[in-house]
């Protein structure tokens, strides 16, 4: 029986019989995500020890799906537009997840889903618009399928991937490690000491990574599909990897503890008006690109140097630069294979080849209900409050 029961400061669902863990001894959790354009839902399972310290056991991904925005008409992200494609595609996406699971045996009943153990679902940060329609989700679902939600921080979960990616062979990633949060709304360098404690060492002052090489695809008429392509991607393929610093670019910052990328975006802008004739030839536009993405990674390499040389280091007094060993990179901009060169490069020079670097699988770097599902396995924290709004800023700091 369930009973709604209402007070000033929470809604909960107080439920009987409620299951703790699937019969092999592993939670299983259906992950939403909304946070932006993409419309994703996953099914993650974890040991109940998840996460031990020497990971002998992993996480499992038994489905993972996207459903992507066609931006063709608004040629980018439109919040009310965005909003109204989540309302459409994320019940699909739910759908489809579950019946693939129960494809696959996961599940018996993807209408009544008696296997799975919690909702786990992007609290934020993001477009709250967007994140409202992924919390009513999966707060129907867990009223109707008396199961408990986990509310999770979208930014956490892109840093924990590739403790659900990386081979079972490979050494575990060891605390405390960096983070290079890189997105179309986010620029971070984030040293984590735990899996919940966490240090932004360097964010943006304006603009993030992501967004400057999107506009710069834009101002370079970098031929692209809106429906199946992001800009940013479409400016990797299209730069010329062989070309010159004919037409250097700014590289604002250096030795700060910050990033800024209007300054760049700017001076693209400017270059054009100012000279429209050098972009009427593709090739100059290709060796502008080229330029235009090298100057946006030479602030990750600046920051970098600025943690491992020793010299103006921005990491707390507290910790050694030398016990550092592991980088993850994440977010949509992590699926860049020329930003992989140059990161690895970097470290190189630096003599410190000993720091891992470690990339999620291209279809893991952009947005997905997968690392959703593996954060709330990380961090079990289930709870029957529906209260929740959504939270469209949220600093890893705060966490949780």
């Amino acid at each position: 029986m369930t009973y709604l029961l209402r007070s000033r400061s929470t809604i909960q669902i107080c439920r009987n019989n409620i299951r703790h863990l699937t019969s092999d001894g592993r939670r299983l959790v259906l992950g939403i995500e909304s946070s932006c354009d993409d419309s994703c839902a996953a099914l993650v399972s974890a040991p109940i020890t998840y996460p031990d310290g020497n990971f002998k056991e992993r996480a499992t991904i038994h489905t993972s799906i996207v459903r992507k925005q066609d931006h063709t008409i608004t040629k980018g992200i439109e919040p009310l537009k965005a909003t109204h494609s989540h309302s459409a595609e994320l019940p699909i996406a739910i759908r489809d997840a579950l019946q693939k699971a129960k494809e696959q045996g996961v599940i018996r009943d993807p209408c009544k889903p008696e296997e799975i153990d919690g909702i786990a679902v992007t609290q934020g940060p993001g477009m709250a618009s967007c994140l409202m329609q992924g919390l009513t989700n999966a707060k129907l679902l867990s009223t109707l399928w008396e199961k408990p939600l986990i509310y999770c921080h979208h930014m956490v979960a892109h840093t924990l991937t590739p403790l659900l990616t990386n081979p079972v062979e490979c050494e575990p990633i060891r605390l405390p490690f960096l983070v290079l949060l890189l997105s179309g709304g986010h620029t971070q360098l984030v040293l984590c000491s735990s899996y919940t404690e966490f240090k932004i060492l360097a964010a943006t002052t304006d603009t993030s990574i992501g967004d400057a090489l999107d506009k710069g695809a834009r101002e370079l008429n970098v031929p692209f599909d809106w429906a199946t392509t992001a800009p940013g991607a479409a400016l990797e393929r299209f730069a010329d990897v062989t070309g010159s610093d004919q037409f250097p670019m700014p590289i604002p910052v250096r030795g700060k503890a910050e990033f800024s990328y209007s300054g760049l975006r700017a001076a693209l802008f400017f270059l054009k008006q100012k000279k429209p004739e050098i972009f009427e030839l593709e090739s100059n536009r290709k060796t502008i690109a080229f330029s235009y993405q090298n100057a946006a990674f030479a602030q990750l390499q600046d920051k970098l140097q600025m943690v491992f040389s020793g010299k103006g280091s921005i990491l707390p007094p507290t910790v050694d630069a030398n016990s550092i060993t592991d980088l993850v990179v994440s977010g949509g901009v992590a699926s860049n294979a020329h930003l992989r060169q140059v990161l690895q490069s970097t470290l190189d020079k630096l003599d410190r080849t000993n720091v891992r670097l470690h990339f999620p699988p291209l279809s893991l770097c952009t947005d997905n209900a997968a690392m959703i599902a593996h954060a709330a396995l990380v961090r079990w924290d289930p709870t029957n409050d529906l209260s929740m709004s959504p939270r469209a800023r949220w600093s890893m700091e705060d966490y949780p």
